[in-house]
């Protein structure tokens, strides 16, 4: 008897696990279907959808942010008003109010459990974590400080990278999910370092170039010489080189792997009018001792870090910066590619849409993986140093590298967007993130995403924001099924000071317009004020 009853119960339990499995899975597939079909009408203005895994205090504090911040001479004098505040209210209530307020709007404090909930939160609504390490950051005159023990902190900074690769992997949403973490060149080292290898990188063949040879000296990787391959026939007709001499350039098999390069079909853009330093430099002259020293302690831990993410399986993703330093990393970058990215898109590099050679420099990076052999890996932003590069081109007299306006920034967002699907289209291990603010471009890409027949159920490609900042677009994009992340900054109170003041300048047109992102959120306050549905 008791053998039946036991046996009974087993069947029971079997049709209910295959009621309940049933129920779920067509439950998924009809929220999926659905949220297909409302991919073309998206509502942005849903203010419960775009808030609904907010409190009302969170909400209350982002309006009174998003309020403060559209003042334009609040974010200018942003500077003056915290050291004032520091040395009034006193160091332990300054660091308390501000762990209150504008840190927790657009960071998260540095502790694994804060971040995995954090993760998990979002991930119930379709959002995808991205993390990137905040750490203090020293440009400009500050490089000079002589209390700043710059090693020790170049060292300190590669380990919270470290740290941030980890945290990466330890908080993927599932076992097969794309775990991401972010990275910054100037974080590692000097920006005087990244101008110089720029400078030489991109600026030395035009002094070397003119026996007709191409000859181009790395300094960086202190070898003899290495031939160029050459995309753009000016330069055959510039030095007048016969068929044979430019077809023993440009073969390949004369190329040692690691080391192809591309020359710039592009003017170039000389350094010397950034830095007053490099205006004191002969170009023909090899780097320091001291600066190559500089370069393998950079190579270094930019090394180990991508050979970190590979093992661990997780895309590194490294950060664009001002023009003038741009070219050093792109050149870096690539030649971590060609390590790391033989079999998928481990290292990325971000393509900043605001300067006018942006897609033709894609269009190269994607023929030098072709003939390389590696698989690139993309972030493509709008870009964060627009103020300073137009500042510097006027000062200067030199062409503004900056698209004339917004329209144009976003024809050139749409361009690369279309250029990246192509490739990932084609290449099924690549990664991407596209980091936008702007509702119409997110539509885009995942309109195009899904005209190309990719996938808008994998992480493979992700529309990513930023903390704190265009909820409405992040949470009303998972809620129709688009693949969304948001970038977790993440650190201490006091070494993240210097990030969100940069971040408040970098993001200074999209504050000031957040007219409508603030109506929003004064919107679902009184809608639950007052309890509506």
């Amino acid at each position: 008897m008791l053998n039946v009853y036991r046996k009974n119960c087993r069947n029971l339990s079997f049709l209910v696990k295959r009621n309940l499995t049933s129920s779920f899975i067509k439950t998924q597939q009809y929220s999926v279907e659905n949220r297909e079909k409302t991919l073309e009408n998206i509502n942005f203005n849903d203010s419960k959808v775009a808030y609904k895994n907010k409190t009302t205090k969170q909400l209350l504090r982002s309006y009174m942010i998003f309020k403060l911040c559209s003042f334009n001479s609040i974010i200018e004098k942003q500077g003056q008003i915290l050291r004032i505040l520091r040395k009034i209210l006193g160091q332990r209530i300054f660091k308390q109010i501000i762990e209150a307020t504008i840190f927790k709007q657009f960071l998260l404090i540095k502790n694994d459990e804060v971040l995995r909930t954090e993760t998990l939160n979002n991930f119930k609504y379709g959002i995808r974590p991205f993390f990137a390490y905040t750490c203090a950051e020293y440009h400009g005159d500050c490089v000079l400080n002589e209390h700043i023990n710059f090693n020790s902190l170049w060292a300190n900074n590669f380990n919270n990278f470290l740290h941030c690769i980890k945290t990466a992997e330890r908080n993927k949403t599932t076992p097969d999910a794309i775990a991401r973490a972010s990275g910054k060149y100037s974080m590692l080292c000097s920006i005087e370092l990244l101008v110089f290898v720029h400078f030489y990188s991109f600026s030395n063949y035009q002094f070397i170039s003119s026996n007709r040879i191409f000859k181009l000296i790395i300094c960086i990787y202190q070898v003899q010489l290495n031939k160029v391959i050459v995309e753009n026939e000016e330069y055959l007709r510039k030095y007048n080189l016969s068929d044979e001499e430019f077809n023993s350039i440009i073969n390949k098999d004369n190329l040692p792997r690691d080391l192809a390069k591309t020359l710039p079909s592009q003017s170039v853009h000389n350094v010397l009018f950034h830095l007053k330093l490099v205006q004191e430099i002969n170009p023909q002259l090899a780097l320091s001792k001291e600066k190559l020293e500089d370069f393998n302690k950079l190579w270094t831990m930019l090394y180990d870090l991508a050979r970190e993410a590979k093992e661990r399986n997780v895309c590194f993703v490294l950060d664009a910066e001002q023009t003038y330093v741009q070219t050093a990393i792109d050149y870096i970058t690539l030649d971590l590619m060609r390590k790391f990215n033989q079999e998928k898109g481990i290292v990325h590099n971000t393509y900043q849409c605001y300067l006018k050679e942006t897609a033709n420099k894609v269009r190269k990076h994607i023929r030098l993986s072709e003939l390389d052999e590696f698989i690139l890996g993309f972030k493509v932003v709008r870009g964060a140093y627009m103020e300073e590069e137009r500042r510097l081109a006027v000062e200067n007299k030199y062409e503004d590298p900056v698209n004339e306006n917004f329209n144009k920034t976003t024809d050139m967002y749409y361009e690369v967007a279309n250029e990246v699907l192509n490739y990932a289209c084609l290449n099924e291990e690549c990664t991407v993130e596209f980091g936008t603010h702007n509702c119409e471009g997110a539509l885009y890409v995942a309109k195009k995403m899904k005209e190309k027949g990719l996938s808008l159920q994998s992480d493979r490609i992700v529309i990513a924001q930023l903390l704190g900042m265009k909820d409405h677009l992040t949470y009303c994009l998972g809620d129709a099924g688009i693949p969304v992340a948001k970038l977790y900054h993440y650190g201490e109170v006091e070494d993240s000071l210097q990030y969100m003041s940069r971040r408040l300048n970098e993001n200074k047109a999209v504050l000031q317009g957040a007219a409508e992102e603030g109506n929003l959120l004064k919107t679902e306050i009184k809608r639950r004020l007052l309890k509506r549905n």
